[in-house]
């Protein structure tokens, strides 16, 4: 150890969907056990880290929407660009690692954490080991788990470090890590095995067959004939599944919507591709196991289920004083269901429903474009069954205690009161997520079965990396994991530790506080489809059905029930406004002209435009520029999905929305119609003006959609652009695109 060691390690997150926070977590986790001093925060929390201190620095940052921090970040970037100097000197010569999270898919990939390396840098910060940059589109673990070893390996020169508990670490990791398996000469698929847990010869499986092994440094598992789940979820035959990743995701027919029930998952086993797993002959790097840092204990006492429409152990009925914004995921506001109708009609393909909210109290001045977020559970059809299969009473009382000098920060939820085990998997853990290698280790590590345990392994190594990538378009739950290998028991210590955060889901609103003031609506699709073939699982979303259930599962078109005479109540937040990128607001300027694009209920948050806009010219308080919006939709006809045709009717009559197009992709309109089919199309179609509102008359244009449905928009754009002389080819086109991007003339709300 040498005296220009820091004496510790600040670990940093910016997460919005959990992924990031759940590997800053385990980074802090593994580094306390390997004998270094640790913290662990979001950046919004970066004074408990004391940045300044000595320490050095290791931040994992996800990218959310098209560039924008995640929420938990926003707190800091407003410190980092107000922060004087003497306030940042300290940073100066600090060591730092950064690990960025994103999606190849979104035009600014990884932004959160270019930003922040540049900033480290303005600053004068010095980076200990080189960045890494993991794409959700290929898979994080790609580059997660190399960036991570190449963390443990650069740290020993950067920060002292116990050394008796770094080499008991080592050798502990050596143990578990380092591998192999003698195999008997079972001739079953894992399909036939994992039904019956039994061998050919009739006898129980031995966990005897799985040898601890001392190696050279690689986790390494020598494999003679593991085979395949090898049917598929509806009993057909796996075949090739190297498109199935793109296959269209087909909804369901009236058949089985009527088969699909919300408050019932029934489980569905996992398929696993046998041609990888047959041509191994050893399995390397298979993922660690993860570090265990909880002690979980079951009470005597238990608390009942409460079969109630607010979530029992998250709402309190005692309102903060003070910034809306307080309100957070883990202690979000109580807001009353006002009302609720159905936006489309018997011919779409999906309803939309609109809900209206109560949020007296809440004391939140949402601008239009504004977001919020929605707590909501798991069904109980997915958490009673699979606490059964876990062997769990639900209404058991947990008690939670750090191993050793452990911290409890990698709890998935934060309480002040006890929670049932009932409690932690309806309302914090993920149930539904892409099981993740590590986890898929723990799996192996308390499963009995060998051949249950060789597949596990093998999903959870390099070898079957394919294997792995195909578990994402089965979409599996936690229950249709543990259906596949019965013979697997995880301890429920393990499962918190290791399962993601249930996140919240976001809605953008669809009205303005001038309309009603201590009132918010927002619209979504009621998700239900089919995994793509050879899966064929049926899906319903999460919080889309609960919402849907909960409200009465609304059919008729444009009538509005009114729901404020009963107590149905749903925990929202308001989604904090970005430091670094511009708000998905009107502009400040009134006279600028708004092109709004948009696909299906992605019209959402420009219905909130345009109520503000049409307000306040009733009113008369002001004169605005020219409002565009095309909107693209299946059907043209009123019993299809044409959302708020009456309002937008009367938005154009009364002169507030100067041009709507109408496209429509599945649908001829009238003969006296031109018809386009995509948003793109009217675009294109449209060209000259589209391009002499964006250059003469500096409109703002925004889109709010799909990211395949942006990228078409994108192109279209940059096409007009060149067409119309305002740039000589395609790449300068783009060029002036992301110009008026960074200048916040061009906005987009995007998700895949």
């Amino acid at each position: 150890m040498t005296a220009d060691l820091a004496e510790s390690l600040a670990v940093l997150f910016a997460s919005q969907t959990g992924n990031a926070e759940w590997i800053a977590k385990h980074i802090h986790e593994e580094a306390l056990a390997r004998g270094y001093i640790s913290t662990c925060h979001s950046l919004d929390d970066h004074a408990k880290a004391n940045l300044t201190g000595d320490n050095a620095i290791i931040i994992v940052a996800s990218t959310t929407g098209d560039g924008d921090p995640p929420d938990n970040a926003t707190k800091f970037w407003r410190w980092l660009r107000r922060a004087k100097a003497p306030e940042l000197e300290g940073l100066k010569g600090k060591k730092y690692a950064i690990l960025g999270l994103g999606d190849t898919n979104y035009s600014n990939f990884c932004n959160t954490a270019k930003r922040l390396e540049k900033k480290m840098t303005d600053v004068g910060a010095v980076p200990f080991t080189p960045r890494g940059f993991a794409d959700d589109a290929t898979g994080l673990e790609a580059v997660v788990d190399p960036w991570i070893e190449t963390l443990w390996k650069a740290l020993p020169q950067v920060a002292c470090y116990d050394e008796e508990k770094a080499k008991a670490f080592e050798e502990r990791a050596e143990k578990d890590g380092k591998f192999s398996l003698k195999l008997g000469a079972e001739k079953k698929s894992v399909g036939e095995a994992v039904a019956d847990g039994k061998k050919d010869n009739g006898e129980s499986a031995n966990t005897n067959d799985i040898v601890p092994k001392s190696s050279d440094g690689k986790a390494s598992a020598p494999v003679s004939s593991v085979n395949e789940v090898s049917k598929t979820a509806n009993g057909g035959d796996s075949g090739d599944k190297s498109s199935v990743a793109n296959a269209f995701l087909a909804p369901l027919n009236a058949e089985e919507h009527e088969r699909l029930d919300a408050t019932s998952c029934t489980p569905v086993p996992i398929v696993v591709s046998k041609a990888a797993l047959e041509s191994a002959t050893q399995l390397t790097n298979v993922a660690k196991i993860p570090t265990e840092y909880l002690d979980v204990e079951l009470e005597d006492q238990g608390r009942p289920i409460e079969k109630s429409v607010i979530l029992p152990c998250l709402i309190r009925d005692t309102q903060i004083i003070g910034s809306p914004f307080d309100y957070t995921a883990a202690n979000p506001f109580k807001a009353k269901i006002a009302g609720v109708r159905c936006l489309t009609g018997p011919k779409a393909l999906k309803r939309v429903l609109e809900i209206e909210l109560n949020i007296t109290g809440l004391g939140w001045e949402y601008a239009p474009g504004d977001a919020f977020g929605i707590v909501c559970p798991n069904p109980d059809g997915l958490v009673l069954p699979l606490l059964k299969r876990l062997s769990l009473e639900p209404t058991r009382l947990l008690r939670v205690t750090a191993k050793g000098a452990a911290a409890l920060q990698g709890l998935p939820f934060e309480t002040k009161t006890p929670v049932t085990v009932y409690e932690a998997f309806k309302y914090y853990l993920d149930l539904h997520s892409l099981p993740k290698k590590s986890f898929l280790r723990v799996l192996a590590e308390h499963t009995s079965d060998p051949t249950e345990k060789k597949t596990l392994y093998f999903l959870a190594s390099a070898q079957g990396a394919g294997a792995y990538r195909d578990l994402r378009p089965q979409q599996s739950t936690l229950l249709d994991i543990l259906h596949t290998f019965p013979n697997c028991q995880p301890p429920l210590a393990r499962l918190l530790e290791t399962l993601p955060h249930l996140q919240p889901r976001y809605y953008s609103v669809a009205t303005s506080r001038l309309v009603k003031e201590d009132s918010v609506t927002f619209a979504f699709n009621t998700v239900e489809y089919r995994t793509p073939a050879p899966y064929n699982k049926p899906i319903s979303g999460l919080c889309s059905t609960w919402l849907d259930v909960l409200t009465g599962k609304k059919s008729a078109q444009n009538v509005r029930d009114q729901l404020s005479d009963q107590e149905l109540y749903i925990p929202i937040f308001p989604k904090p406004i970005s430091e670094i990128t511009a708000p998905f607001r009107l502009p400040e300027d009134p006279s600028a002209p708004v092109i709004m694009i948009a696909a299906g209920t992605g019209i959402t948050p420009f219905m909130s435009f345009l109520a503000h806009r049409h307000h306040l010219r009733s009113s008369g308080t002001s004169s605005f520029g020219a409002m565009w919006l095309f909107h693209g939709r299946r059907f043209a006809s009123a019993d299809g999905d044409a959302l708020y045709e009456s309002d937008l009717d009367t938005y154009v009559k009364g002169g507030s929305l100067s041009r709507l197009l109408v496209c429509t992709s599945r649908e001829d309109v009238t003969p006296d119609q031109i018809r386009y089919k995509y948003v793109q199309d009217g675009i294109r179609a449209l060209g000259t003006e589209v391009w002499d509102l964006v250059h003469e008359c500096g409109a703002y244009v925004y889109v709010c959609g799909s990211v395949a449905m942006a990228k078409e928009v994108n192109q279209a754009l940059a096409d007009i652009i060149v067409q119309n002389g305002g740039a000589k080819d395609g790449v300068e086109a783009l060029t002036l695109l992301a110009d008026l991007g960074k200048k916040g003339r061009y906005l987009k709300d995007i998700w895949t």
